[in-house]
């Protein structure tokens, strides 16, 4: 039955995030979701809290997505190893992004990042937790400056500046 649960929950999640570059998340009906996911509307209710919950499960199945398909390690830690990954699936992304911000979901994103971020790492090392925090916020603001400045920096530029941002971090955490 889990594999069945998870399809759904992958499912629905994913057609949020289609429905989105039509109409803002607030105008998609529940409805809309469960019959583009090909689900019943009990699911949804049995599977998310609301729409953001559903969008930042999405946007974290994206991710997941992403680093399989480009055989990433370590895709849940913050590494300078994955800094240009990050970079180039945040480009890659950068319309659904775009219609996340258009959508008034933005924080969507940062929860995403906390989600694959901290939420994945060991919860009783205190200060490994709000470095974790601490970077995974910056890193957040690093991207949404790209954004806001429409991708005009090279995602080399960018790479180099988050490399250095999680380099310092690290150095922190020691």
């Amino acid at each position: 039955m889990r594999v069945r649960n998870d399809y759904c929950k992958n499912a629905m999640a994913k057609a949020c995030l289609e429905l989105i570059k039509d109409k803002t998340i607030n105008k998609i009906t529940i409805d809309e979701i469960t019959q583009k996911a090909g689900v019943g509307r009990a699911t949804w209710f049995r599977t998310f809290k609301n729409r953001h919950d559903a969008i930042v499960y999405g946007l974290v199945l994206l991710w997941d997505d992403w680093a399989k398909e480009h055989n990433l390690k370590n895709h849940k830690k913050i590494s300078v190893e994955n800094a240009e990954s990050f970079i180039d699936y945040v480009y890659e992304i950068r319309d659904i992004r775009n219609d996340l911000i258009r959508s008034g979901e933005q924080s969507a994103i940062l929860d995403s990042f906390l989600y694959v971020l901290v939420r994945n790492n060991d919860p009783n090392d205190t200060k490994d937790y709000f470095m974790r925090m601490f970077v995974t916020y910056g890193i957040t603001g690093l991207i949404e400056g790209w954004s806001n400045n429409h991708y005009l920096q090279s995602k080399e530029e960018l790479s180099r500046y988050l490399k250095d941002l999680i380099t310092q971090s690290l150095y922190l955490l020691k």
